[in-house]
């Protein structure tokens, strides 16, 4: 075949693969930081009317508000959000179409992970388009290992493909214009890199390996740099501009102290040197899974990752293979330039995400592979040429880049949505109190929906489990105690509901929804008699929140409930003490006067005050109706009555009164009529 028809083919796979390879996804649903960067933003919800807020704020802002750092340094991404945005602007929120625009973004960067690779052999002087080209194979490879299914499969896994898509085009036509001399590369690559950079900061490293492409493909002239110094400002301008950027809206150049929680911060429990341990052990693991992709999780929480020690050999084979690995480079980067410069590309790239220098929030995430995979490729593939050049060696080759794909399929069904994500990766990342409490949250959304009472306890049942497994591993996650108040809430175990929300409340006091579902806990136990719990409720409530005086209204009714009138009396009047509008406790007050201290006219006169307020209160209407009944005013006591059983015509005790409040009035058809009526309700 002749090289034209070769490199038509090649272009063609390279392009068509990542299409077949992912074209499944389109069916999926949003999943993950879906939620953070789209679902549940209130940026994106705005559509372009979000593009000032957009590119004015910490990428968590959309969801968790303003001025809220929760990783050191804060997220600014502001070009994949402005996509979404855009997206939700044309057609709405809509998975499917998402997902096929991350596929089209990864075919193009195929093509110019081909491209790139294809320039590299060029300035080697390599033979390229044959079928035993380097940068042919080295992009097969990209395409199809499975590290990549998180970043393809998940929408917002935009950031990185973008990142490493415009970087590349960037650094490419600033290296064509050193042999072309169009001044419109240089613009176009400033542009490109803007991009590049605006769509994930770890694209500011390819302005430090720009100067190895260089000097590695010109054989070891450094005199390259100072003659084609243009390239590289054209590439330092836009990192310059983005970094000015970013520092203003996140508040600073550097990142910020880490912060003090463990969920955000893996290593807030570990010395300093555990902490280096621990990151070269995770380093071992990133080596492991790039040449065997099993078993894979989007999940490296604490504690998938255990704290280790320099005790750890694992921890001191990690850093042997790092520096053999710098060595290799020193060593042979004039008589093995592709090789060489994988390992460039490889910690070029993965060096930001390493927490070697700057702590990211988690012990580590298969996404951070994604850009210094190309490196990894590169490399791989260069020090094994000998071997599946050969004969033999195809064949072995094919096997291994087959079981890549077919791994890389099957696996990117974990990330069909939320649940199955998480119930996939809860097996493998069984001891991270993250994704426990994760499906824990899915599956007490599912029993939200569901009207199946069997089925809703079975699913609070069920995070009941993963919640106490996430407790046992972090006992201070407050997610444990918040969705676990709810599970027992729906399994009406009310005690064990506020139990869980009082020690949530513990962890996090400024978190006033949980004073709200105490509340609640307290109103169900009520009315399921559990006056102890809901007693407990309140009193603690009261204590917490002194101004509020909700709870002394409760507690006034769970005592008159428990016959203890003098402290009912005395709550109720607490509330009025401090609102003395407050037509509940108004109408409380009245109703007591009369059934407990007989007191007509006090009672009248606390009713007429709620009935001032409040001429709409069902109860208010049927207390007074009670009132003018004993006052033997039957006339009044039925204009009540009457209001009454319009605002509830179900309540018995209303139809059978105003039943008696006619006979008393003399129209004896309208007492019958209810009299009727009262009886089919009692039947």
């Amino acid at each position: 075949m002749k090289h034209t028809n070769i490199q038509k083919v090649q272009t063609i796979i390279v392009m068509l693969l990542p299409l077949l390879l992912y074209i499944k996804t389109v069916m999926y649903d949003y999943a993950l930081d879906d939620a953070l960067m789209i679902t549940s933003n209130k940026f994106t919800q705005e559509g372009l009317r979000g593009t000032k807020e957009i590119f004015t704020n910490d990428v968590f802002a959309g969801l968790f508000g303003k001025g809220k750092m929760l990783v050191a340094g804060g997220r600014y991404r502001p070009l994949t959000h402005f996509m979404f945005a855009l997206e939700k602007e044309l057609f709405g929120f809509d998975p499917h179409v998402q997902h096929f625009i991350n596929i089209l973004f990864f075919v193009w960067l195929s093509f110019v992970v081909f491209q790139f690779l294809n320039f590299i052999a060029l300035k080697l002087q390599w033979p390229i388009f044959t079928w035993n080209s380097l940068p042919f194979w080295a992009t097969i490879l990209f395409i199809v290992h499975p590290l990549h299914t998180e970043v393809v499969a998940n929408i917002k896994g935009r950031d990185e493909i973008c990142s490493l898509l415009f970087s590349l085009i960037a650094v490419l036509l600033a290296w064509k214009y050193i042999d072309l001399k169009k001044t419109s590369y240089l613009v176009v690559s400033f542009l490109m890199y803007l991009l590049a950079l605006f769509s994930k900061e770890n694209a500011i490293m390819w302005l430090f390996i720009f100067p190895f492409l260089l000097v590695i493909t010109s054989g070891g002239k450094f005199d390259v740099l100072r003659k084609n110094i243009l390239s590289w400002v054209v590439l330092f301008i836009p990192a310059l501009i983005f970094v000015l950027i970013r520092a203003w809206v996140t508040g600073g150049f550097l990142p910020a102290q880490p912060v003090k929680e463990l969920m955000n911060n893996p290593f807030v429990f570990a010395s300093k040197a555990e902490e280096l341990a621990t990151v070269f052990y995770t380093w071992l693991i990133y080596f492991k899974l790039l040449i065997f992709p099993y078993p894979l999780t989007h999940d490296y929480y604490p504690f998938h990752i255990q704290i280790t020690t320099f005790a750890n050999p694992w921890t001191w084979l990690a850093i042997a293979i790092s520096v053999a690995s710098v060595g290799y480079f020193f060593l042979n980067w004039k008589k093995r330039p592709w090789e060489s410069l994988g390992i460039v590309i490889f910690w070029g790239t993965f060096i930001i995400a390493s927490n070697l220098f700057f702590n990211i929030g988690t012990f580590m995430n298969e996404r951070f592979m994604f850009a210094p995979l190309l490196g990894f490729s590169m490399f791989i593939f260069g020090i094994t040429q000998r071997f599946w050049s050969k004969g033999s060696g195809k064949i072995v080759l094919m096997i291994l880049l087959t079981a890549n794909a077919l791994w890389a399929f099957a696996r990117m069904d974990a990330w069909k949505d939320n649940y199955t994500l998480f119930s996939t990766d809860v097996k493998t990342s069984y001891n991270s109190a993250k994704v426990n409490v994760a499906l824990a949250e899915i599956l007490l959304q599912q029993a939200d929906k569901t009207t199946d009472t069997i089925k809703k306890k079975a699913l609070a049942d069920t995070a009941i489990f993963y919640l106490n497994r996430a407790g046992k591993i972090y006992p201070q996650y407050i997610g444990v105690y918040d969705l676990r108040g709810k599970a027992h809430f729906i399994l009406e175990k009310y005690d064990r509901s506020l139990q869980d929300y009082l020690k949530a409340i513990q962890i996090a006091p400024k978190r006033k929804v949980l004073y709200d579902n105490v509340y609640y806990v307290g109103l169900a136990a009520m009315a399921k008699r559990r006056y102890d719990v809901a007693k407990r409720a309140f009193q603690v409530l009261k204590s917490l929140q002194p101004d509020s005086f909700r709870q002394d209204y409760q507690l006034c009714l769970i005592y008159d409930n428990l016959g203890m009138h003098d402290s009912a009396f005395y709550f109720v009047s607490r509330v009025l003490q401090r609102d003395s509008t407050y037509a509940p406790a108004l109408n409380k007050l009245g109703e007591m006067y009369g059934r407990v201290k007989g007191d007509i006219n006090m009672a009248e006169k606390y009713l007429l005050k709620a009935y001032a307020l409040d001429s709409t209160n069902a109860s208010v209407l049927e207390n007074l109706g009670v009132v003018y009944g004993l006052r033997n005013q039957p006339q009044r006591a039925v204009h009540f009555f009457l209001k009454a059983y319009r605002k509830n015509p179900n309540n018995k005790n209303v139809i059978r009164n105003l039943a008696i409040s006619y006979r008393n009035a003399g129209k004896l058809d309208s007492a019958n009529y209810y009299w009727t009526l009262a009886n089919q309700q009692l039947k």
